[in-house]
């Protein structure tokens, strides 16, 4: 689970004005960190890994914080490492549910595309969005045959990671030949992108979109919300009881690892 380099990465983004001082790059770890309330979780600097921005590894039960959110910061481009954290941070809480609440939260979203035509066709560009975001591979990484994912399977409710092993058949081209992918890795994707479009002041704005590739991707999760989330307080509330995913959570604060402002 991870944010990665925009597709352009190798030409240099506008410099924009930065505030204070960035912290030397090094490997530091910090635990316990409260990154949202009730989210304790270890931190882990490596900048080492320059192409990503940040990520969750549901093995450790940790968050990376990579070289490229350096960049970011040292850019000023803060919504990037805002947009980062506040995503890696709901994966880590997707991946805390027990069986139960993942299944149950992923039922509620099959369940309103199962019975709404439009909903559905919303749902279909925002996965074929996502497969085809540049530079991010998840189709690959999501493939039901996919070895990897194996190791962050557990069927244990108080360890973390991917409890519901369902799969979906997905047309990423529209060619009409589907490939299979875990449900829970579409739909921890899904509940991440749709918790970032509560912020579109701060995180939504033009240029933060076209940095990291998820233009699209936001843009189908948004209209899918407004229209079938956000009216609907049964859905609402069945999202709160099972965890809270999709539904607003504050910005995490991880520009503190890297930057003294």
């Amino acid at each position: 689970m991870s944010i990665n380099r925009p597709e352009n990465s190798s030409t240099k983004p506008e410099k924009l004005p930065r505030v204070g001082k960035l912290f030397p790059r090094k490997s530091e770890t910090f635990t316990d960190q409260e990154i949202l309330p009730g989210l304790k979780i270890e931190v882990i600097t490596y900048p080492q890994q320059p192409d990503t921005i940040m990520g969750y590894i549901p093995q450790t039960d940790n968050i990376y914080i990579f070289g490229g959110a350096y960049d970011a910061i040292d850019q000023g481009r803060y919504a990037v490492v805002d947009l980062a954290g506040l995503h890696e941070s709901d994966h880590a809480n997707y991946f805390r549910l027990p069986v139960a609440m993942q299944k149950a939260s992923n039922d509620l979203i099959l369940g309103l595309i199962a019975t709404n035509n439009e909903a559905k066709q919303y749902f279909i560009k925002f996965v074929q969005a996502l497969y085809r975001r540049p530079k991010a591979n998840y189709l690959d990484t999501h493939l039901f045959s996919n070895q990897k994912v194996k190791a962050i399977i557990s069927h244990d409710d108080h360890k973390p990671g991917l409890k519901d092993l369902r799969f979906l058949d997905v047309d990423v081209d529209e060619s009409g030949k589907t490939r299979k992918v875990y449900l829970g890795l579409v739909m921890t994707e899904f509940f991440a992108y749709m918790s970032a479009g509560h912020h579109p002041i701060t995180l939504l704005d033009g240029d933060t979109l076209e940095n990291i590739n998820v233009k699209k991707i936001l843009a189908n999760i948004s209209i899918f919300r407004k229209k079938f989330i956000d009216p609907n307080p049964t859905v609402i509330a069945k999202l709160r009881w099972n965890g809270g995913h999709g539904l607003r959570r504050p910005i995490p604060n991880f520009r503190k690892y890297l930057i003294d402002e």
